[in-house]
């Protein structure tokens, strides 16, 4: 599927938390938002919610909190595009809804096999049924 340009469906994906904004305000991405904390704090109340967690925007430290711990943003690809040289997270909430942010990073190039690599990812792609 892809991403429509304009819409709820756009402004849901495109759309960022930023320190020090009120309300929503136009996005420095060229599509969706960026929104304050007054903003989360009106849908967690709406929404009988007491966090919001969402991904789709790079932290360089692999996760983000903002707003007290309101709101808290996951991101899953070290080193984004080869370039960034972000960390990534994977976000564990255990049964009393305690978090844990699970920290790692890139693979060192030398440790990596990109034939082996290659191999993986194409018995990945979808087989044809006929």
């Amino acid at each position: 599927m892809e991403i429509p340009h304009e819409g709820a469906f756009a402004d849901l994906m495109w759309s960022d938390p930023e320190d020090g904004v009120q309300g929503f305000t136009f996005s420095t991405r060229g599509a969706g938002f960026m929104f304050g904390e007054d903003v989360v704090e009106r849908f967690l109340h709406e929404n009988g919610m007491q966090k919001v967690y969402r991904a789709h925007q790079l932290c360089q430290e692999g996760f983000q909190r903002l707003f007290k711990g309101k709101l808290a943003t996951v991101w899953s690809a070290p080193n984004y595009c080869y370039r960034f040289e972000n960390l990534a997270s994977i976000l564990e909430i255990d049964e009393n809804l305690n978090e844990y942010f699970n920290i790692f990073e890139d693979a060192p190039e030398n440790t990596r096999k990109k034939d082996e690599d290659n191999r993986l990812l194409a018995r990945r792609k979808p087989q044809s049924l006929t």
